[in-house]
């Protein structure tokens, strides 16, 4: 007889092909027996399979009835449909989302790089297991021609905007170089930075605009080829690198399908006029309107170069037509429900919430002055999306989520803009939500399709949606790197890298505010920052900070972050109004720390502290008798020390 335990390891070896031995102390595998497939190739449905999944990994996809692994849970998936988990291909994501995302199927997002350092270290800890969320296919930081988000003259190399410091280029002279978005001016400059991001694990290179030199954006795409990495540009409006020059440098694909109305606008359009930023076309006008000139023969002369260059598109129809969806009344009321959800509410922050439902109050698409030239855009902008998939282009259905769309329902939203007033099948819907997002980020043999051997993300629906794409949210399961969720909200989620946005996660806070007081109050070389005219409080201010040790080989990440289990660290505070009579707060624990001098403090953090991987607040408040209220409390901004997980 052999012993069971033999048994065991016998089977792990088999198994090996798709796994390894770690995973014999991990969680007991999981089965989904029975249910139709839909594997995101598109093909044919595949009735009554069995798919096992063993740790973050699908091992194997075969037919219902198969011998099942022991110890495993099985869910019984009869009558159901089984699908890849969904992308949303264009997010603008922090922390609070998370719940919401993975409630709605959406498994992974191409994100931005809004979240900075800290992106970096929760990237991480998603794809190891260590933290409970969306997939975050993300740049580290997103960069942007000199000019700024609505894009600027291209500039050549050594030009007379070469010579402008980087720190002046992209704000203040403290802001971290990983703040999005960064200004890039040449093509070396492009070329270093775009290994450096690559270096922090960026899984996509991203520019915010085409007010670059064009040199840059050959010079950055080819860094990106070369390791293997998908690029994306916001192609210049009116001037600038356009949609067709980019294609031309080797872009992978477009959100927002940016610049693409200027180019096929007809000759009737009025008024051309350089770019405008903001999301507005390059001629003056608003987008949908300069869709609405939109020349046929243009479009198709487009068309082709794109194709050729195989430029994938993200019309982000849920945030381009915001009042013109036939189904608008229906998605405000769903975005209602999902928000108005209390254990959701308990984190969610609230200043968000009532941005995201501000959108339905007064749309501007739908005012009657503009309603009818808009809604001919809206269509032109459907219409060439439409030509683009027939002529076998692809689209990526993604929402530009999280500033305008309430995230989670806005990919649904999306797929039934896509499939009801696009004019796509549902299983192209399903693509571009699968398959297609996986191929455009190059990451098709890890992700994407229901195979054995890559990850487990996996949605299971109650209803078939190739009949119906709505019923993509009659959601009765979510697999989340290989973890069976209950697709529920609750109070207690948390990320260990939080941070509410909406625009960038900063390792210092408030550092256009410290600019502006410095210059307001400055007397003698010294800052006192009380009511003006000689507060009795000087507000202290924090500008960097320096951890002393070398935790990571990027020379600014290792200045803001540690690692779990760390011992016991002398970090450098640099600022301004820094006094012996002061507390220094870690986490709400006061700390030791010793002034050097009015502008630089070391502040001792014991190891007990650096425990644990988080985002943890510095704050100094100098102590003294009550200031202005007008002018704070003798408070600091607030500085995050980053403490990673260990590895």
């Amino acid at each position: 007889m052999i012993c069971p335990k033999l048994n065991v390891w016998m089977g792990l070896l088999v198994w090996g092909t798709v796994s390894n031995l770690a995973f014999a102390q991990g969680p007991p595998p999981l089965v989904i027996e029975g249910g139709t497939l839909i594997d995101g190739n598109g093909g044919a449905p595949v009735p009554n399979v069995q798919i096992v999944i063993r740790g973050n990994k699908i091992a194997s996809v075969g037919k219902k009835g198969a011998s099942i692994p022991a110890g495993a849970q099985v869910v019984n998936a009869d009558g159901k449909f089984i699908l890849p988990g969904l992308w949303n291909s264009q997010l603008n994501y922090y922390w609070y989302q998370g719940e919401m995302l993975l409630n709605s199927g959406t498994t992974s997002f191409i994100g931005i790089g809004d979240n900075g350092e800290a992106g970096i270290l929760y990237r991480q800890g998603i794809f190891s297991g260590k933290i409970a969320g969306p997939r975050p296919w993300d740049g580290v930081v997103h960069f942007q021609g000199p000019g700024g988000f609505g894009g600027a003259p291209p500039v050549a190399a050594g030009g007379p905007q070469a010579a402008v410091p980087a720190a002046a280029a992209n704000g203040n002279e403290f802001q971290s170089p990983f703040t999005s978005a960064h200004a890039i001016r040449t093509a070396d400059e492009a070329r270093e930075w775009t290994k450096r991001v690559l270096a922090l694990g960026a899984d996509v290179i991203m520019w915010q605009n085409g007010g670059a030199p064009l040199e840059a954006y050959q010079a950055s795409f080819d860094e990106a080829h070369k390791a293997g990495k998908a690029t994306l540009i916001r192609p210049a409006g009116g001037r600038g690198v356009g949609p067709k020059e980019a294609a031309l440098a080797g872009a992978d694909f477009f959100p927002n399908s940016n610049g693409i109305a200027n180019v096929v606008a007809g000759k009737d359009l009025p008024q051309p006029a350089p770019a405008a930023g903001g999301g507005r076309g390059g001629f003056g006008l608003n987008e949908l309107e300069v869709w609405s000139y939109m020349d046929d023969a243009k479009a198709a002369e487009l068309i082709k170069i794109l194709l050729e260059h195989k430029v994938a598109l993200v019309p982000a129809f849920i945030n381009k037509g915001v009042g013109l969806q036939k189904n608008w009344n229906r998605f405000e009321s769903e975005d209602r429900d999902v928000l108005g959800d209390l254990a959701l509410r308990t984190y969610f922050p609230v200043d968000r919430i009532e941005a995201l439902m501000l959108n339905y109050l007064d749309p501007p698409n739908a005012r009657p002055d503009v309603r009818e030239r808009r809604t001919k855009g809206y269509q032109n902008a459907l219409r060439f999306h439409r030509m683009y998939l027939q002529a076998g282009g692809h689209v990526l259905a993604g929402t530009d989520g999280g500033q305008n769309a309430v995230p989670g329902p806005d990919l649904h939203h999306e797929a039934e803009i896509l499939a009801e007033e696009g004019g796509f099948t549902p299983m192209q819907v399903i693509q571009s939500m699968t398959k297609w997002p996986a191929e455009t980020l190059r990451v098709q043999d890890q992700i994407g399709t229901i195979e054995a051997g890559k990850l487990a993300d996996v949605l299971i629906v109650n209803a078939n949606p190739l009949q119906n794409i709505s019923n993509l949210k009659d959601i009765a399961w979510v697999v989340s790197n290989g973890a069976l969720r209950d697709t529920k909200f609750h109070s207690w989620y948390r990320s260990p890298f939080t941070g509410d946005g909406p625009v960038n996660i900063p390792p210092v806070d408030q550092l256009g505010y410290l600019a502006n007081l410095k210059r307001a109050v400055f007397r003698g070389g010294q800052i006192f920052a009380g009511a003006p005219g000689g507060g009795r409080l000087p507000i202290p201010g924090i500008e960097t900070f320096d951890t002393n040790r070398h935790d990571h080989p990027d020379p600014y990440l290792a200045k803001v972050m540690v690692t779990e289990g760390s011992p016991t660290i002398n970090l450098t505070l640099n600022g301004f109004n820094f006094f012996d009579r002061a507390q220094v707060m870690f986490d709400n624990v006061p700390v030791p720390f010793r002034v050097v001098s009015p502008t630089e403090m070391v502040v001792t953090i014991d190891e007990s502290l650096l425990r644990k991987a988080g985002r943890f607040p510095i704050v100094v408040k100098n102590l003294g008798p009550s200031a202005n209220p007008d002018w704070g409390d003798g408070t600091s901004n607030k500085a995050w020390l980053l403490v990673n997980f260990r590895y």
